[in-house]
């Protein structure tokens, strides 16, 4: 992921430094910096800003790849936990049956309520059809049972939970951080265009003059253009 970055920034970089036109399109400087922070800003020789907005991009790519990875590492690390101090089968469990083995001790506590919510539900009107399905589809038998050696074990195993979830919401706030660069380096893309094409205009004027000769009577016409 990380040379597929560096690559497109490099891409990028090529494409914007040979637009030297006389003009610079606001919409391509928009257009440049929404795809790659900086690049438009470059491409409108805004180009210290640029740089600065390319590096922020690169920064945050590289947090959101580190954070992303710490996050499956400890994921794996919960689950050969379970794996080891739970005596579960599965290696591989849904995100709900984490959740029931953090809040549990055993499978077979759990189980204690589903059965006692379906004989309720069955008093109440279900059918035995009913009421054997929803035990089908609830219990944790089987390879799906689990047991804690002891409650601090338990609890280690909801603190490695909760670390993965935490390096997941980082990864989603730079997520937000890289939408938020783009959005200022699309406003400093536009300015920056602005300002380039202001400056072009007032430093390439093309003038009209004339000059009248009282002697000879003869007026010169010329134009005059300013570099």
């Amino acid at each position: 992921m990380i040379k597929k970055i560096f690559l497109l920034i490099l891409v990028v970089l090529i494409a914007t430094s040979s637009l030297a036109a006389a003009e610079k399109s606001k919409f391509k400087a928009a257009f440049f910096s929404a795809i790659l922070p900086g690049s438009g800003e470059i491409y409108a020789q805004s180009k210290t800003s640029g740089y600065i907005s390319l590096t922020a991009e690169a920064f945050l790519w590289l947090g959101y790849a580190g954070f992303k990875q710490q996050a499956a590492w400890i994921e794996d690390d919960f689950k050969q936990y379970a794996y080891s101090y739970a005596s579960t089968k599965i290696t591989d469990g849904t995100e709900q049956y984490y959740d029931l083995m953090q809040d549990f001790s055993s499978s077979e506590e759990y189980n204690n309520i589903v059965y006692i919510y379906a004989r309720y539900k069955l008093n109440s009107g279900w059918t035995e059809e009913e009421y054997n399905e929803f035990l089908m589809n609830n219990l944790y038998e089987g390879n799906r049972a689990w047991e804690w050696e002891d409650k601090d074990k338990q609890l280690r195993f909801g603190e490695l939970r909760r670390d993965r979830n935490k390096y997941d919401i980082i990864s989603q706030f730079t997520v937000g951080a890289m939408v938020i660069n783009r959005i200022v380096s699309v406003i400093k893309a536009v300015r920056a265009a602005h300002y380039y094409n202001n400056n072009t205009s007032s430093t390439n004027r093309i003038s009209f003059n004339f000059d009248y000769n009282p002697m000879s009577q003869k007026v010169k016409a010329y134009f005059s253009k300013k570099f």
